[in-house]
């Protein structure tokens, strides 16, 4: 395989393994968040319904108002974490997005050289640069399309139950990432390690 985009597609996986582990690690620490977003939901949705005038807290004016203010209050600083957490989604998702690119223009300027022989050739140990390529671009769409998803659910935010169970549900879930990157990893691991003891 021709050096400079073996270099380039060795740099790329090598970012592909340790993003996968960020992505995980980052929806899994909004886990509390989403839980606690549940739970002050409930408290909203439970003070919506409760009349106050029947219970000894009628003396305490504007207790209800200031208790939903309260309890929103609470809701806009989890939302805020989340976003925080989309910042480290979004980027990891452009670092996929550019290294899938730099490995295309590397490709493109150096394909006309490698001829098709050497592009498909693949070997028990090394997968061939449109095997490595293509799957490059599939993670790549699908960091693209999560990133978007989770994006899309904070911009339309709801202090109700139903879309806050929706929430959570689709933010825990990365679909095929990891999966994904497990497959490329165990399919590369020979070539990674080749590139490694050449450094």
């Amino acid at each position: 395989m021709d050096i400079t985009i073996r270099k380039e597609l060795f740099k790329a996986l090598r970012t592909v393994d340790q993003d996968d582990k960020k992505w995980k690690e980052t929806v899994d620490a909004s886990a509390s968040h989403l839980s606690s977003m549940c739970n002050l939901c409930e408290q909203l949705r439970c003070c919506d319904k409760v009349n106050l005038e029947t219970t000894p807290l009628r003396s305490f004016a504007d207790i209800k108002d200031r208790l939903q203010y309260k309890i929103i209050y609470s809701l806009e600083i989890i939302v805020e974490k989340l976003r925080d957490n989309l910042k480290l989604l979004h980027d990891i998702q452009k670092r996929s997005n550019r290294n899938y690119r730099q490995c295309m223009e590397v490709y493109q300027s150096n394909a006309a050289q490698l001829g098709i022989d050497k592009v498909i050739e693949r070997s028990a140990t090394e997968p061939s640069i449109t095997d490595m390529l293509e799957w490059l671009y599939d993670i790549d769409r699908i960091l693209t399309l999560q990133y978007a998803k989770r994006k899309l659910l904070l911009d339309i935010v709801r202090y109700d139950q139903d879309y806050v169970d929706n929430l959570s549900k689709q933010w825990k879930d990365s679909g095929d990432l990891h999966s994904l990157v497990g497959n490329v990893m165990a399919h590369t691991c020979f070539f990674m390690a080749e590139e490694d003891d050449t450094r």
